[in-house]
């Protein structure tokens, strides 16, 4: 009797430790794959979080006060279905600014910028640049520059201008 007994014992732990073994693997395995999802997915689920502006007789129109220190980003969809991310920001110097959320060197990475302070970093490469650059500084990783106006109380952006940067994206 005592011989089957422990054969059931053994049996009953092998199962047992089989079903552990199961249930690690298969928490592993859904670990592994959130953290690939949050991995290859973080730059892509933010931006399609951020606001999508219109052009109206060809001009984007960003009221002054929805922008500070802070960078606001924002999405424009070209003709051809582009889709375009841009940034706009009051610089530490007290100027209105406006580059494209990429650059011509890490561009297709499609990673953009983050600000870090007063500087906006490029997420791909880490250079920093500080706000009162974006615009006056350009080529290689700095913010690819966006023209833009200042008109009553707003910021004006021609849709061309940013037409002319959805090679970027």
């Amino acid at each position: 009797m005592s011989n089957r007994t422990d054969k059931r014992e053994q049996f009953s732990s092998t199962t047992s430790s089989k079903s552990r073994w199961l249930a690690l693997s298969i928490g592993a395995a859904i670990a592994i794959a959130l953290i690939a999802y949050v991995v290859l997915a973080g730059p892509a689920s933010s931006a399609s979080s951020t606001p999508k502006v219109t052009a109206q007789n060809g001009i984007v129109r960003i009221p002054l006060a929805q922008i500070g220190p802070t960078a606001s980003f924002f999405e424009y969809q070209t003709e051809k279905n582009t889709n375009v991310r841009f940034f706009v920001m009051k610089s530490s110097d007290g100027v209105y600014r406006a580059a494209a959320d990429a650059c011509e060197v890490c561009y297709r990475d499609k990673q953009g910028y983050q600000q870090q302070g007063d500087d906006m970093v490029c997420r791909k490469c880490g250079q920093h640049f500080a706000s009162k650059d974006v615009n006056e500084v350009t080529g290689g990783c700095n913010p690819s520059a966006i023209h833009r106006t200042i008109q009553g109380d707003s910021l004006l952006i021609a849709a061309a201008d940013l037409e002319a940067h959805s090679g970027l994206f």
